[in-house]
């Protein structure tokens, strides 16, 4: 009876060993074919990395074979190779493939990828799995590291006891790491991969007595960290002191680092100047049309084209592409893209097309960045000083002169309750040439306003002030026929409650109408806050709150006051351009020099496709170019913009439960 037990129970031990080994592995279905591929990466890359379970969605390139050369060189030898590419054109795929390449034929034996976050090295790390375990023509040639991989069916658990020949094969797959299987006679027996975020750990980084000797290091930097000279040495210090310094003495380690400039100075440009870096640099677009930037440019022409069609809620893609096919010829002659597969087969014609109108979408400086390699230096972008405001002003014309071609009038006061409130009435024509009728600073009683006085008193003085100044406002202008179609105030910080409160009585005590405004900068601009009851407007967006009976007008800050300084470079009359009354020689000094204390310095299309502005203030005061900035805005939301005028018809962003009338 004990005998019997005995064997059943090593019957039952034999029957579980035999299930948990992976039996013998089938032969290599074309050594050959495995062989060829040992000392060719980019045979390896067509041959295991396109089709079914590959990560390359497109052939390599002919441009792209010095650099697929020289990963293979830096797998098989070691060394330290920089790619700058254009976003989505592959260049992580190539490295991954490389490492494939590399763990498969044994040339390395622990890799660590590494990118910006954690879950997207881990990403990398996956992608690499999938191709192990999915792709048919891999596990046909390399069995020993697919076959092992497949028998798991996709349950990690039984890794813990899978054998091969009675041995385990330690195999292991999690969120931040592979580990291939340990086989007798395999170059890849053992390898492993690890992710890793790019501030994380590096210390530790051992498996037995295997130290990294591959390091992928992918996109690291992000907008933030770009422009930002201090992040810019810390990320330096952290690749060639942190994960440089992961290898041994034994054997040079390999590195490869993929990136995309997005700042001047920034992380991709260090590297791209480091001689112990070899840096491969490739723009989108290798070289530009003939035609580009000649006169009569048939692709500013195009562009116009997609421009109106979009302004007319047209398809900007049917009368684009008619266009291009009948001047093709011409509009490619002298261009080429590093990848001419490139492009969208439903909506365009061509790679260098689709490189156009990238161009055309994103901006010539965020195109130049991401996708030519050649972040702009931006420095001192607008150069306005004061007397370029004193040449604009209108000879012969007085205060509260209304130019005949007018069809808004625009009223901004900017608050300072320490001092006063600085207004400036502004009339614009459906080409948004402005015209500077009037501007003051109201300091009558009860002001000044200080900070430290109780909030409650200091609510109700402010409020008392806003009334007497809409009354003043309100005489000013109809003293001289002037009716303002919409006056903005100024209801950023402390004064919220307060000049909310005001528009809400501001008819019935001043005989017109208050709209509250809020600037945002162009990095946090939102059009689709939550609490707006229109669509966006040329930059401005209308919100409400029902419960408290607010209204208010929000807006990018920064694209309407380089609007209303650009405008000022116009001359008197001209479309988009800003004039001012002359009032029989009045001296403007004090106003110009407040609209020139605020320089643009430096602005550049981020990633998300908003704008980074950075200003430079050279005087402390700068009210009555807030109070300009505002004007133009308040236009902005009527409909006048750079593109002419479009009249607003108004569409009431609705909610369940409750919806918003405007009135």
């Amino acid at each position: 009876m004990a005998r019997t037990k005995l064997q059943d129970r090593e019957r039952k031990a034999k029957m579980h060993a035999d299930a948990n080994d992976i039996g013998r592995l089938p032969k290599v279905k074309d050594p050959a074919r495995r062989e060829r591929c040992r000392n060719s990466l980019a045979l390896f890359l067509r041959t295991y990395c396109m089709g079914p379970g590959g990560f390359l969605r497109t052939e390599p390139s002919e441009r792209m074979g010095e650099i697929i050369d020289h990963l293979q060189a830096v797998v098989q030898s070691g060394g330290r190779t920089h790619i700058r590419m254009a976003r989505a054109h592959g260049k992580s795929s190539f490295i991954k493939g490389a490492c494939v390449f590399a763990l498969a034929y044994g040339y390395r034996h622990f890799v660590v990828a590494v990118a910006a976050r954690h879950s997207d090295a881990s990403a990398i790390i996956d992608d690499i799995y999938t191709l192990l375990e999915d792709s048919d023509l891999f596990a046909a040639d390399f069995p020993e590291i697919a076959v092992p991989i497949r028998k798991l069916g996709g349950i990690m658990q039984r890794a813990q006891n899978q054998t091969y020949k009675g041995k385990r094969t330690k195999i292991g797959k999690n969120a931040g790491r592979i580990v291939l299987p340990t086989i007798d006679g395999s170059d890849s027996s053992g390898a492993v991969l690890v992710a890793r975020g790019f501030k994380g750990a590096t210390r530790g980084l051992v498996r037995g007595s295997m130290r990294p000797d591959l390091v992928l290091l992918d996109d690291l930097q992000d907008d933030k960290a770009a422009h930002n000279p201090q992040s810019v040495q810390e990320y330096d210090e952290l690749i060639e002191k942190g994960f440089m310094g992961l290898g041994g003495h034994q054997k040079q380690i390999a590195a490869f680092m993929t990136s995309t400039p997005i700042a001047p100075d920034d992380l991709s440009e260090l590297y791209a100047t480091k001689p112990s870096w070899k840096t491969f640099t490739f723009p989108m677009l290798l070289s530009e049309p003939d035609c580009w930037g000649m006169p009569g440019d048939l692709w500013q022409q195009y562009f116009k084209i997609k421009q109106d069609a979009i302004h007319n809620s047209e398809s900007e893609h049917a009368a684009a592409n008619a266009f291009y096919a009948e001047h093709r010829a011409e509009m490619d002659a002298g261009a080429e893209v590093l990848n001419p597969a490139f492009y969208d087969r439903e909506t365009e014609l061509s790679g260098i097309q689709h490189a156009m109108n990238l161009r055309f979408a994103n901006g010539e400086d965020a195109f130049a960045a991401e996708y030519q390699m050649r972040p702009v230096r931006q420095h001192d972008v607008l150069q306005i000083n004061a007397p370029i405001i004193l040449s604009r002003v209108n000879n012969g014309t007085q205060p509260f002169y209304i130019p005949p071609d007018t069809i808004f009038t625009a009223c901004a006061t900017d608050l300072n309750p320490s001092y006063g409130f600085t207004t400036a009435v502004v009339a614009f024509d459906k080409n948004q040439s402005g015209f500077v009728t009037y501007y003051e600073v109201f300091a009558g009683a009860p002001l000044p306003i200080h900070e430290d006085i109780p909030e409650r008193l200091r609510a109700q003085l402010l409020t008392q002030a806003l009334i007497n100044h809409g009354r003043e406002i309100v005489g000013w202008c109809r003293g001289h026929g002037i009716a303002i179609n919409r006056w903005g105030v100024d209801a950023g910080g402390k004064q919220w409650d307060a000049v909310c409160n005001f528009a809400k009585i501001s008819r019935a005590h001043c005989g017109c109408n208050c709209l509250p405004m809020v600037g945002r900068a162009g990095r946090a601009w939102n059009p689709r806050v939550k609490s707006r009851v229109t669509d966006e407007r040329n930059g401005t967006v209308l919100c409400a709150d029902t419960a408290q009976g607010w209204r208010w007008l929000v807006f990018n800050a920064d694209y309407w006051r380089e609007t209303a300084q650009r405008a000022w470079l116009g001359e008197v009359g001209t479309p988009g351009g800003l004039s001012l009354y002359d009032g029989n020689g009045t001296r403007h000094g004090e106003f110009a020099a407040q609209i020139a204390a605020e320089q643009l310095d430096y602005k550049i299309t981020l990633q998300d496709g908003r704008t980074e502005y950075r200003w430079k203030t050279i005087g402390r005061k700068h009210d009555y170019g807030d109070a300009i900035t505002m004007c133009f805005a308040l236009a902005g939301s009527f409909g006048i913009s750079s593109g002419g005028y479009t009249p607003v018809h108004t569409k009431v962003v609705r909610r369940r439960r409750r919806g918003y009338r405007l009135v």
